[in-house]
């Protein structure tokens, strides 16, 4: 199955889908930015994706297909992360001032909007407990990007 384009989600209008089965096709974090790929749902429904080269990343809960009675959904994965909690204003600043001049993706935890979650990184780790954070690992879903921007781009550093 070639799926275009994003059909809605099943958060958004749960009552509008409840009559429907559900055959999750589950990713990795990083993978709900790719255009074109290719994956088995649960049920082993092969499923090929295609989207334009503008179309926006994919989100937990995306529906992609609607085959009979079944919807084909997005399920992010949960993943090693690094979860951070500041204790003030300051600290957000400056953990995220850190974390975005490494260029390391950043989310929100879909649980506790005071946690911020970011990729298992073992170097950006040890240099976050060297400046008095507590960085702590565990396993979480990475679903809510601070940022939905995730083109590459270039920039020097001037001295």
């Amino acid at each position: 199955m070639l799926i275009h384009k994003i059909i809605g989600n099943i958060y958004s209008d749960t009552q509008k889908w409840s009559n429907y089965t559900i055959d999750y096709l589950e990713l990795a974090w990083y993978e709900l930015a790719k255009r074109i790929l290719r994956k088995h749902t649960n049920n082993n429904q092969e499923i090929g994706i295609k989207f334009e080269a503008n179309s926006c990343s994919m989100s937990d809960g995306d529906i992609l297909a609607i085959v009979d009675t079944t919807l084909v959904v997005v399920k992010v994965k949960p993943d090693e992360c690094i979860a951070l909690i500041a204790n003030n204003s300051y600290e957000l600043a400056k953990m995220c001032y850190e974390i975005g001049n490494r260029h390391a993706p950043l989310f929100i935890d879909e649980n506790n909007s005071q946690r911020l979650l970011l990729p298992k990184d073992k170097p950006l780790q040890l240099l976050l407990q060297k400046m008095g954070f507590e960085p702590i690992l565990t396993i979480a879903k990475l679903t809510k990007p601070l940022s939905t921007i995730s083109a590459n781009h270039e920039h020097e550093h001037k001295h």
